[in-house]
C-alpha cells in the first residue's frame, strides 16, 4: 500500500505544469532584453550630459568666465601648479561627481527633514503660517528666504536628527549643563 501511494504521489507530480520549457526560457529572454534596453538609454544619457558638460567647459574656456561664478566656471579657468589648465574630461568629472554626489545628500537631507517635519501637524502649520506671513500666499522669492526664520530652524533640526555624515563631530557653540554635567563651550 505505501509503494502505491509513493508511485500515485510521483505519477501526480510529473502530471503537473512545471514551471520553465519555453514560456520561462522567452521570460528571461525579455528581462535581459529590458535590462539591456534601461542600460542603454542610461549610457545615452550619460554621453549626452557629458558631451554638454564638455562644450559648455571649451565655451567657457574660449571666451572666458565673464560674469559666470558657478561652479563649471571655476573650473574650467582652473589650472595645475605650472599653468596648464584641467583637462575638459578631468573638469567634466568633477562636476559628474559633484552632481551625483550634491544630488544624493540634498535629496537624503530633504527627505528626513520632511519626513521629521510632516510628522508634526504643529510644525506644518506654523511653517504654513510664516510663508504667508513673509509670502502673502504668492511665490516664494528665493531672495527673501532669509526671512524664513522658522522654516531654516526646521530644516537645522531635522538635519540635526538626522544628519547625512553622523559621525562628524560638532563642537558645543557655548556652555551647556547636561545631566548634572558642566560641558564647556567647545566641547565635542
Amino acid at each position: 500500500v505505501l509503494l502505491d501511494r509513493m508511485v500515485a504521489r510521483a505519477g501526480a507530480r510529473a502530471a503537473r505544469p512545471r514551471p520553465g520549457g519555453a514560456a520561462a526560457l522567452l521570460e528571461a529572454v525579455e528581462g535581459i532584453a529590458a535590462g539591456a534596453i534601461r542600460a542603454a538609454r542610461a549610457a545615452r544619457a550619460k554621453a549626452e550630459i557629458i558631451r554638454v558638460l564638455s562644450l559648455d567647459v571649451e565655451r567657457c574656456r574660449k571666451d572666458g568666465a565673464g560674469d559666470r561664478s558657478d561652479i563649471l566656471a571655476l573650473l574650467a579657468q582652473s589650472t595645475y601648479e605650472d599653468g596648464s589648465p584641467l583637462a575638459v574630461e578631468n573638469v567634466v568629472d568633477e562636476l559628474v561627481t559633484l552632481l551625483v554626489g550634491g544630488h544624493e545628500t540634498t535629496s537624503n537631507s530633504m527627505a528626513w527633514v520632511l519626513s521629521h517635519v510632516l510628522a508634526r501637524p504643529r510644525v506644518v502649520a506654523e511653517i504654513t503660517d510664516e510663508l504667508e506671513r513673509v509670502f502673502g500666499g504668492g511665490p516664494v522669492e528665493p531672495d527673501r528666504t532669509s526671512e524664513l526664520v522658522y522654516l531654516d530652524a526646521c530644516i537645522k533640526e531635522g538635519m540635526r536628527l538626522s544628519p547625512i555624515a553622523p559621525a562628524i563631530p560638532r563642537p558645543l557653540a557655548k556652555p551647556l549643563e547636561f545631566a548634572g554635567y558642566r560641558l564647556p563651550a567647545g566641547t565635542i
